[in-house]
């Protein structure tokens, strides 16, 4: 899953009310910044069907060496990724990936996986922006 990221260029501009440009994150991502993740994906782990309304969720980013720890029996964690939740409490889930995760209205990272949602010791795994940023950039000038 090592730079889970597409870009998609659409013919003509979305336009609506809340529909807006977001810039790009460049900065460093610190253990500890707070998220806000959202998504149209399960409520719970257990859930049969995704939310009917768009959910939003605040979840802090996690030491890289805590994110590696958790997935080294499954998938390598390499540095164009991240993990945040609230351990066993919130997170992201299944049906939400490819959704934004957002720090002081600049894009951060982009959903891509975890092991179940809001598992103890299983974060959700982020693609890390600034790791795709020119990747991002020279498909929107294609």
């Amino acid at each position: 899953m090592n730079n889970d990221v597409a870009v998609f260029k659409l013919r003509r501009p979305m336009v609506g009310p809340k529909i807006s440009y977001i810039p790009l994150y460049n900065g460093r991502l610190r253990r500890g910044m707070r998220l806000k993740v959202s998504g149209w994906g399960l409520r719970s782990e257990f859930a049969n069907a995704p939310a009917r309304h768009l959910r939003s969720v605040i979840v802090p980013v996690l030491a890289h060496s805590r994110c590696v720890q958790q997935y080294q029996s499954f998938i390598p964690i390499t540095r164009t990724m991240f993990c945040a939740a609230k351990a066993g409490v919130k997170d992201s889930c299944s049906g939400d990936s490819g959704g934004p995760a957002v720090y002081r209205r600049q894009l951060v990272g982009i959903v891509s996986y975890g092991y179940g949602c809001a598992r103890r010791n299983f974060a959700g795994v982020y693609t890390k922006v600034g790791a795709v940023r020119s990747f991002i950039r020279n498909a929107l000038r294609q």
